[in-house]
């Protein structure tokens, strides 16, 4: 009777153990997920954006076509790679694609989406160096267009150099947080 005893002592504690592991680990892991209007928010937003910019625990990844749900991040041309076009011959052992785990929500910081503003900033580039150009060709001494080279250079150089910075600065902007993972010293 003393071991019947011990043992059931034994299965009560480890299945308390696992219970509250559980419910630990569930605390932790739902804690971070969005709710059902955040998550609408989220989906609005990724979809609207070519890219989408997960941080977290794993680094950084950038995410094409984002599906968003409760279980994390993970985006379709990873879903499609697994499903790949089928081969005229194959055997039952032939390599097939793992299908990608999403990123959890507990091991994600925030999602940001990207949407490059390229072309809007060579254009406004372009424009500002222009007008620079012609503000320097009319402020020049010579009063004659003809013959100086210094007019030619700021007609051309100032709205070329003004669309490569445009670029620039295009390519570094437009990035917007949807989202930031709550903080988990609170839990």
């Amino acid at each position: 009777m003393h071991a019947v005893e011990r043992s059931a002592m034994l299965s009560v504690s480890a299945l308390m153990l696992g219970t509250a592991t559980t419910v630990a680990i569930a605390r932790n892991a739902g804690a971070a997920v969005p709710d059902s209007a955040q998550m609408i928010q989220l989906r609005q937003a990724a979809a609207q954006a070519p890219v989408l910019i997960v941080r977290g625990d794993f680094g950084l990844r950038e995410v094409r076509h984002p599906l968003i749900d409760s279980t994390g991040v993970h985006s379709a041309s990873w879903e499609s790679a697994t499903h790949t076009r089928p081969a005229l011959f194959t055997t039952s052992d032939a390599p097939r694609a793992a299908k990608t785990a999403p990123l959890a929500w507990h091991q994600i910081s925030t999602l940001e989406t990207q949407r490059p503003m390229k072309l809007k900033g060579t254009l406004m580039g372009g424009i500002t160096g222009l007008a620079l150009g012609m503000l320097l060709v009319g402020t020049n001494n010579t009063g004659t267009f003809s013959g100086d080279y210094r007019n030619v250079a700021y007609l051309l150089g100032m709205p070329m150099t003004g669309a490569v910075a445009g670029f620039v600065i295009g390519s570094l902007s437009g990035t917007r947080t949807i989202y930031s993972a709550p903080s988990r010293e609170n839990h």
